[in-house]
C-alpha cells in the first residue's frame, strides 16, 4: 500500500512519541491537548506497526528526475493496490485525485482524519505541506544528505521494517525497475510476518530483514545498480520529520503545524549542536582521528542545511555563487553563507557565538574542488591512472608521497575508507605536496606564476581555519568571512575556472598537459 508524502502528522507523532519515550521527562511540559493528541498518535502508530511489516521510503528529485517523478504519479494507484497489505510505502509525490477515496486510503490515515476532526485548526489533508516543498532540489539533497544516500544515487527506495529504528538498507531505483523492486519488497513484506510474530523485538526483526534480502532478494532489488547501509544518529522517522519541520516552518502552514513544527526544530537544533560540541571535544584528544573529523564535517553540514532551510524565505540569504564549481560545492557554499548570515543576525545579544557550522561548510566547499582538481594531478603524477580511477582507489598501488620539509610524514593519495571508497588526503596535507613537492615549472603552461602563488596563499589560509575549526573551542566571525573573501578572491581571478578544466580534462579520457 502506497502513502503520498505529504502527511507531516504522521512523522511528526513518530519522533515525538519515541523522543519522548527516551526524554519522560518532557512529558509534563507538554500543555493537556497537545499531550492528549500525542497519546492518541501513539495509539495510531502502533496499529500502524501492527499492520505493516516493511515500510519503504521512494526518494527523488522532481526537477531532475522528471520522467521518474510523472511515472510515480501516473502509476502511484497502481503500485499501492499491487504491493499488498504488508508493506507500506511512501512518495515525494502529489497525491491522486482518486486518493480522496476513502476506499483507497489505508486504515491508519483515516483513524488521523478521526483523532483531528474536531481540531479544525488542523487540516490533516492536504494543506499541511505545500504542493512545491519536494520541488526543489535543494530540499532533496538536503534529505539524501541527512540519510547519507548519496545524491547522485537517486532516485532510491529506503527499507525498514520499523521507523522508529536509527539503521536502513537503501537501493537505487528507476522508472523502469520500479514497479519491480516494490514488488519485491511486498515480497519481502509477507515473509517478514512470521519473524514478526516470534519476535516483538523491533531491533532482531530488522536484522533478520536485512539477512532475508541479503540471502534471497538483493540481485533483484539491485537492478539499477547502486545500494548501501546506513546507521543514523537518530531514528528515521526522526531525520524525516525534522526535515519537513524545517521545510513547514518556511513555508505557509497553518499555525497549530507551525508550532509542532518549531517545537521539533528547537529539539533538532539543540541536539545536533551539542552534538558538534562533543565532537570537537573528542578531536581536542584525538586531533588525526578521521572518523570525528567525518562526523563533524557531517554535523555541521546538517546544522546549516536546518538553519539554510529557515532562511529560505528571507532576504539575507546570499544568491551569490561560484559559477565553476560542481552543484554539491555551490550548495555547501551556500549553506555557509546562509549559517554565517543566519548567526551574525544574532551577535548583538550572543557576541561569543562559534562559527563552526558555518566554517566547516565553506571550506568543505573549496575541499571539493581541491580534491577534484589538484589532488587528482599529484594522484595521476603518482601512478593512479585516469580516469579509469577518477575519486576511486586504485587497488595495488600505495601512492604514497612524502612532503620536502625536515620530518615530513608520507601522505596516502590512495586511501580506501571502510566501505571501500577513496578517502582524500586532509586539506593541510594536500597543501604541502601542491607547494613543497610540485616544482614551480609544472605549473606551467595552464598557471601562470602569479595564479599558482594566490591559489597556494589562500589555499593555506583555507587550511588553517579549516584545521582550528575542528580542533579549538570557537571559530570567531572574522574566521568566516575570511574564508568567503579567499573563496570569491580565487573566484574573481579565475582560480576556479582552472581548477574545473583540471577536473574535466582528469575524470575524462582526454588528459590535460600536466
Amino acid at each position: 500500500m502506497g502513502m503520498p508524502v505529504n502527511n507531516y502528522t504522521f512523522f511528526h507523532s513518530l519522533s515525538q512519541i519515541y523522543y519522548r519515550q527516551n526524554n519522560p521527562e518532557l512529558v509534563d511540559t507538554l500543555n493537556p491537548s497537545y499531550q492528549k493528541r500525542i497519546q492518541a498518535l501513539k495509539k495510531i502508530t502502533d496499529q500502524v506497526f501492527e499492520s505493516y511489516n516493511l515500510f519503504a521510503f521512494i526518494i527523488h528529485d522532481p526537477e531532475k528526475h522528471k520522467e521518474f517523478a510523472e511515472n510515480l504519479k501516473r502509476q502511484f494507484l497502481n503500485f499501492h493496490h499491487k504491493t499488498g497489505k504488508q508493506l507500506l510505502f511512501f512518495a515525494l509525490t502529489q497525491p491522486p485525485e482518486q486518493w480522496k477515496d476513502e476506499e483507497v486510503q489505508p486504515e491508519y490515515f483515516k483513524h488521523l482524519q478521526q483523532v483531528f476532526r474536531e481540531d479544525r485548526k488542523l487540516a490533516v489533508y492536504p494543506k499541511q505541506i505545500e504542493a512545491n516543498l519536494f520541488n526543489n532540489s535543494f530540499n532533496v539533497r538536503a534529505i539524501s544528505k541527512v540519510l547519507k544516500i548519496p545524491y547522485e544515487q537517486l532516485p532510491a527506495i529506503v527499507i525498514t521494517s520499523h521507523p522508529s529504528l536509527s539503521s536502513f538498507q537503501w537501493y537505487r531505483t528507476c522508472t523502469k525497475q520500479l514497479g519491480k523492486q516494490l514488488k519485491e519488497l511486498a515480497i519481502v513484506a509477507n515473509e517478514l510476518q512470521q519473524y514478526k510474530i516470534e519476535c516483538a523485538n523491533p531491533e532482531v526483526v530488522q536484522m533478520k530483514m536485512f539477512d532475508l534480502i541479503k540471502e534471497e532478494y538483493d540481485n533483484d532489488l539491485n537492478i539499477c545498480e547502486g545500494k548501501g547501509d546506513e546507521l543514523l544518529t537518530e531514528s528515521l522517522a526522526t531525520a524525516l520529520s525534522e526535515l519537513l519541520s524545517f521545510l513547514i516552518n518556511s513555508g505557509k502552514n497553518n499555525l497549530v503545524f507551525n508550532e509542532m513544527a518549531k517545537s521539533q526544530i528547537n529539539i533538532a537544533m539543540r541536539r545536533v549542536t551539542d552534538a558538534i560540541k562533543e565532537t570537537k571535544g573528542k578531536l581536542l584528544n584525538d586531533n588525526n582521528n578521521t572518523k570525528y573529523l567525518d562526523i563533524l564535517d557531517d554535523l555541521c553540514e546538517k546544522v546549516g542545511t536546518f538553519i539554510t532551510l529557515l532562511q529560505s524565505s528571507k532576504e539575507q540569504n546570499s544568491d551569490y555563487s561560484i559559477q565553476d564549481f560542481e552543484v554539491d560545492s555551490n550548495q555547501l557554499f551556500k549553506i555557509g553563507n546562509s549559517v554565517g548570515n543566519f548567526l551574525r543576525s544574532y551577535q548583538n545579544h550572543y557576541p561569543d557565538l562559534d562559527f563552526t557550522p558555518s566554517a566547516i561548510c565553506l571550506a568543505k566547499a573549496f575541499e571539493i574542488e581541491i580534491n577534484k582538481s589538484i589532488v587528482h594531478w599529484i594522484r595521476k603524477k603518482n601512478n593512479i591512472i585516469l580516469p579509469d580511477f577518477y575519486n576511486e582507489v586504485q587497488p595495488g598501488i600505495d601512492a604514497l608521497v612524502t612532503p620536502n620539509m625536515n620530518n615530513g610524514k608520507p601522505i596516502n593519495f590512495n586511501k580506501s575508507r571502510e566501505n571501500g571508497t577513496w578517502h582524500p588526503p586532509a586539506m593541510g596535507q594536500s597543501y604541502l605536496i601542491a607547494s613543497k613537492n610540485i616544482e614551480k615549472h609544472e605549473w606551467k603552461p595552464l598557471w601562470i606564476p602569479e595564479e599558482r602563488k594566490l591559489l597556494l596563499r589562500e589555499w593555506q589560509k583555507i587550511s588553517e581555519i579549516r584545521n582550528n575549526a575542528a580542533h579549538s573551542e570557537k571559530v570567531s566571525v572574522e574566521d568566516m568571512m575570511q574564508l568567503i573573501e579567499s573563496i570569491k578572491l580565487l573566484d574573481t581571478n579565475l582560480i576556479f575556472s582552472k581548477m574545473a578544466s583540471m577536473r574535466e580534462s582528469f575524470s575524462r579520457a582526454e588528459l590535460a598537459p600536466f
